[in-house]
């Protein structure tokens, strides 16, 4: 959870930073709150698609595996489109 809330105060401090004025004034912090957000989401997505949909993906009961693959479907998806704008 402590991670949600860092993506979040990130996206929130980017806001303001990805202003037109703001980064015709002075990108540079700008271009680190977004290559700190980029660096949060890779080790985040890594962390759901190995430790928790894995072990859901594992278990026996057949809907929770189902929702499981679904989900990972759908990360592997955002992890795919994140990582070609990166």
């Amino acid at each position: 959870m402590m991670e949600h809330k860092e993506i979040r105060s990130l996206i929130r401090g980017l806001h303001d930073q990805l202003e037109a004025k703001v980064l015709r004034r002075d990108p540079r912090t700008s271009i680190q709150l977004l290559l700190r957000l980029g660096g949060l989401l890779k080790h985040h997505f890594g962390h759901e698609k190995d430790g928790l949909y894995g072990r859901l993906v594992a278990s026996g009961d057949p809907l929770i595996r189902a929702t499981a693959l679904m989900a990972q479907d759908d990360l592997c998806g955002l992890r795919h489109g994140f990582r070609r704008s990166c």
